[in-house]
């Protein structure tokens, strides 16, 4: 797995799946021990993990109803023949 380089132009670190998978399993672990240790920091952890997975559906609702409205617009052929109609003519440039 390859990182994106770092801001300041070093070169970005390289990790292996199994360097990730390893990690990910000594975090899972880490957290559920602090659980253990501490339930009502787990709990508030927990619910402001829940909070934001809700703020975040919110966010993907208004923005799917945004692009669904854009989309649900005919873009072409809504044109009469009385909007193709010209009622004036041009000036002449001087």
């Amino acid at each position: 797995m390859v990182l994106p380089p770092a801001s300041d132009g070093s070169p970005a670190p390289r990790v292996s799946i199994l360097e990730a998978m390893a990690a990910a399993r000594t975090f899972a672990r880490d957290i559920g021990e602090t659980c253990d240790r501490n339930p009502r920091a787990c709990d508030i952890g927990s619910s402001t993990l829940t909070l934001v997975r809700l703020k975040a559906e919110t966010g993907m609702d208004i923005i799917g109803a945004v692009i669904s409205s854009y989309q649900d617009t005919p873009a072409a052929g809504t044109l009469t023949d009385q909007d193709l109609t010209t009622d004036w003519t041009a000036q002449p440039e001087n």
